[in-house]
């Protein structure tokens, strides 16, 4: 199929000779079948060349097969052909589209086979089949790797892709791993070995039992910790997997995969210290007060929530030595405050003001609230 650019060429008068017993073979084959000589010229084609292009056999045999091959593939068929004469034993596989009558193009999967020297075929025999639906498929699947990737590489997140099992081997990393990690991708996938070493002390142990427990289960790993970076610094990390198999209709192994991403929260564990901090500092600052800071909870019962120490020695709760406290502090204080009748400025209609109403009734009172109780 296209070694000359000749237009349509005469049968060759050995056609119906060498021809006769290849056509009894293969006349209900449904891959199409065709022998051309070193110069491209069609000297066969079976009958199902009609069902895949729509020619006739006889519209097609005696022609220049390079016509029907796309001009970007014709040169592929050249190099097939000339290979397949240099080296009559091997077999040359070729991939090439071809022009229906329709005007349509398919793709054919096309094995060329060296019998010039076969007295009974005197030619290059092509053994095409029709693989135009699998050719869409793959580009179907181009698409949607390229868009995937596409929303991958654009997500604040590290995804990746590992192997099941003792082994663990990285099988892809998204190029965000820069910024969580410090490492490229190709530079965490060979550093993949050594892994657990990247991570925390404290937390290595904790990551190790999870990872073991989710590879034998299969359930979801969902953990955080923290990952030592190249300048030996840590960043907080939140590492979810969910186990995939893969699919042994597509090609799979029908292994597991784990699919993951990485969510960097190195300022959210920061934000979370310093709140922290600030709850630290606020209640030494309340616990130094002269009076006593509270909070009730803001249903019917208003059970309080908080009692500064301060509630003991104005209340009169002592520790014995040797012996715990009778009650703990919001016990005693719920039980003291069952019977007590509240004046007016220490129990307000308002129960998110009474908090300020007891420090204002403390003051008043020289440190102690202006109210009565009865105690048993």
């Amino acid at each position: 199929m296209g070694l000359s650019t000749m237009h349509p060429a005469p049968q060759s008068p050995a056609l119906h000779t060498t021809v006769g017993p290849f056509e009894s073979l293969v006349k209900n084959a449904s891959d199409m079948f065709s022998v051309i000589n070193p110069a491209g010229v069609v000297l066969y084609a079976s009958p199902s060349v009609e069902r895949l292009t729509g020619y006739r056999a006889d519209e097609y045999v005696g022609q220049d097969g390079s016509w029907w091959i796309h001009p970007d593939d014709r040169k592929v068929v050249r190099r097939a052909v000339l290979a397949s004469m240099r080296s009559p034993e091997q077999v040359m596989r070729l991939e090439v589209r071809f022009l229906c009558l329709d005007g349509n193009w398919i793709d054919l999967d096309t094995y060329a086979t060296n019998l010039l020297d076969d007295p009974s075929v005197g030619g290059i025999v092509l053994n095409s089949r029709d693989i135009s639906d699998r050719k869409r498929a793959e580009a179907r699947l181009r698409e949607t790797e390229a868009r995937y990737r596409i929303l991958i590489e654009q997500m604040p997140v590290v995804s990746y892709v590992m192997t099941d099992g003792d082994e663990n081997e990285i099988l892809f990393f998204s190029p965000q791993s820069v910024d969580v990690f410090g490492y490229t991708p190709e530079e965490l996938i060979a550093r993949s070995d050594t892994w657990l070493e990247d991570i925390h002390p404290d937390d290595r142990e904790r990551v190790w039992r999870s990872h073991v427990e989710t590879n034998l289960t299969g359930e979801r790993y969902d953990l955080e910790y923290r990952f030592r970076t190249p300048d030996c610094g840590y960043r907080w990390v939140r590492d979810i997997a969910d186990a995939v198999a893969q699919d042994t209709d597509q090609g799979g192994t029908g292994r597991r995969n784990w699919q993951g991403v990485v969510i960097d929260i190195t300022a959210q564990k920061e934000s979370e210290q310093r709140l922290r901090d600030l709850q630290l500092r606020y209640q030494s600052l309340v616990e130094q007060l002269p009076l006593v800071t509270y909070t009730l909870a803001n249903d019917a019962v208003q059970s309080p929530l908080y009692m500064s120490p301060r509630f003991e020695t104005m209340f009169g709760i002592r520790r014995k030595p040797g012996n715990r406290m009778r009650a703990s502090p919001v016990r005693e204080f719920t039980r003291m405050t069952a019977n007590a009748h509240w004046p007016p400025c220490a129990m307000p209609s308002r129960p998110e003001s009474r908090t300020a109403s007891n420090t204002v009734c403390s003051r008043a009172t020289g440190g102690r609230c202006g109210y009565a109780t009865r105690r048993s």
